[in-house]
């Protein structure tokens, strides 16, 4: 007689199976049906391969662990097998319980707690909060719009409960939160001491044996950062290390004394979002992202954000569209390089952006982008209206850093103007305070919010229609004693002769048409080829993509010049 144990968290069940049919069986069935698809390539050729699992299995302690809305399916696979090989079993099941949190004390913050203005865009705070702080709520997800104050929202949530808050977000995210619960003045403003900071794998072991140890509430500590990353490689290492591993993953919240769960842009990293949903039984959560739509394309991923992000548990506030997108076409005067390009399977930006730096064309792609500016922002510019522009690569992004502050110092009315790279390791406070910003999607597209951006220039074609929301929405709408009324503009830019970028810009087109004011399309005379002109930073991007390139290729792998060419010669 075996014995199946078979433990519900608050959003994942664990199944112990000590009977190898059953086990191969289960597994069989999650390797067929909980793998998200991937695009593989193979002697050029494309086909779907097994990507990432949604689902733990644990060959170590002979289980696995599955959303628990798959429980059902589990006992149908477990029944069905035992029938088929004649196994008699009792299955026993379990069902854990949140421990006692530390509880604490926001009293410093910086904002109101309740908005009384009708007429605010934040005034749906209020009702959000109260639905999010109700005693026996589980899950509440912020399904709102970029710029309608989801952070604060939060904040809010976090004073009303009153207990050891943990956040989740990706690593690009630790100093914007910092920045938010720290030095914000309308913040929560808590001293950095009260504030724990956890990078690295070991890390959170050292925070596991302080809060065993009581050494976090000894320290006062009210809110815990892990980024998803770290989360990621200690999941990881406990699927691999399970049985000799010291931490038992149910308890992993309640040894940290953690009260309430809070995630930021959970689309971002879905697959980390969905595993510690299952494995780590949270507390009750707040989780954010404007947008929560993966594409019509991605039928798998969009029943895996059904089962982690349930209707029920959604709260919608209608986006207020706040920006004008303007698109412009620009040719390529060089027809190889055009035709490189429209063979590229898949398309990758990365790719076209070093291209254009080691066929010297990056300089006229920047003329492009730096007359737009020109035109644009500089030509109605007011004291205190700042600019994003955003490239693919952070080579690229050195590169027009370098090439705006040499345009700049010969301006006698905007030499004194602020520029800024906004890369890793890079500052916060300066992207933050620089009049002109400079990054990639990845780092300034999502979740960081500019004051004072009346123009965005996004140079990359993105077809995710996550991903363009996200951007799009960076910029607000402003209203400011000496500018009047602003609606901010964000300029999209595509090359007519790559059939992928006109592509791109029509699924733009269609994904943004309900959260803009206006979205335009116009074919401009810019024409972007080889120059021979160098410049300083010209030279350092040329450099910089060449040490790329050449750190692709070992001396082991180095074979040197064939035969066959020696003797030609």
């Amino acid at each position: 007689m075996y014995e199946f144990h078979m433990t519900f968290t608050s959003m994942g069940v664990r199944v112990e199976v000590p009977c190898r049919q059953i086990e191969s069986a289960i597994l069989k069935w999650a390797e067929e049906h909980m793998h998200a698809p991937k695009m593989g390539k193979h002697y050029g050729r494309i086909f779907t391969e097994r990507g990432d699992p949604y689902y733990a299995h644990i060959p170590s302690l002979r289980s696995f662990i599955f959303h628990r809305n798959f429980s059902e399916r589990l006992r149908i696979i477990i029944n069905r097998t035992a029938t088929e090989f004649g196994i008699e079993y009792k299955l026993y099941e379990h069902y854990l319980t949140q421990g006692t949190p530390y509880r604490c004390k926001f009293e410093n913050y910086g904002f109101k707690m309740v908005e009384d203005d009708e007429k605010s865009r934040f005034f749906y705070q209020n009702a959000v909060v109260e639905t999010a702080c109700e005693p026996n709520r589980f899950q509440t997800i912020f399904e709102i719009g970029t710029g309608m104050g989801k952070s604060k929202t939060n904040m809010k949530v976090m004073v009303r409960k009153g207990v050891r808050t943990l956040l989740i977000h990706r690593p690009t995210y630790i100093s914007k939160w910092l920045f938010d619960l720290t030095e914000d003045p309308t913040g929560l403003r808590e001293s950095k001491d009260d504030v724990l900071v956890i990078q690295g794998v070991q890390a959170i072991y050292e925070a596991l044996e302080m809060g065993e140890s009581g050494e976090l509430d000894k320290r006062g500590i009210k809110v815990i950062i892990i980024s998803t990353v770290t989360l990621q490689r200690f999941l990881k290492e406990y699927i691999n290390t399970a049985a000799t591993n010291p931490v038992n993953i149910d308890d992993f919240y309640n040894t940290l004394g953690v009260g309430f769960l809070s995630m930021d842009e959970v689309h971002e990293h879905f697959h980390l979002v969905y595993m510690a949903g299952i494995m780590l039984n949270p507390p009750p959560s707040v989780e954010m992202s404007a947008t929560l739509q993966p594409g019509e394309s991605k039928a798998f991923l969009a029943e895996r954000y059904r089962e982690r992000f349930p209707q029920e548990s959604r709260i919608f506030i209608p986006i207020i569209p706040a920006v004008h997108v303007k698109a412009l076409y620009y040719s390529i005067e060089n027809k190889r390089f055009a035709w490189w390009a429209n063979k590229m399977t898949p398309y990758n930006h990365k790719l076209f952006e070093g291209k254009l730096i080691s066929e010297n064309m990056h300089l006229s792609y920047a003329d492009m982008v730096w007359d737009v500016i020109e035109r644009t922002y500089l030509a109605s510019y007011q004291p205190g209206q700042k600019v994003l522009v955003l490239f693919a690569t952070v080579a690229m992004c050195e590169f027009f850093t370098e090439y705006v502050r040499e345009k700049l110092a010969q301006s006698d009315k905007f030499h004194a103007l602020m520029v800024a790279k906004y890369n890793a390791g890079d500052s916060y406070d300066d992207f933050i305070q620089a009049d002109f910003s400079i990054s990639t999607p990845g780092k300034a597209g999502t979740a960081v919010d500019k004051p004072g951006l009346v123009h965005m220039y996004i140079t990359t074609p993105v077809e995710d229609q996550q991903l363009n929301r996200q951007m799009a929405g960076r910029p607000r709408k402003i209203l400011h004693n000496d500018w009047g009324e602003l609606d901010p503009v964000v300029w999209l830019f595509h090359s007519l002769s790559i059939g992928k970028h006109c592509n791109y810009l029509n699924a733009r087109q269609k994904s943004l048409s309900d959260s803009v004011l206006s979205f335009k399309i116009a074919s401009s005379p810019y024409v972007v080829r080889k120059t021979n002109v160098t410049t300083a930073a010209a030279d350092r991007a040329n450099s910089t993509v060449c040490r790329a390139e050449l750190s692709k290729f070992s001396r082991k792998g180095f074979k040197g010049i064939p035969r066959r060419r020696k003797r030609r010669r």
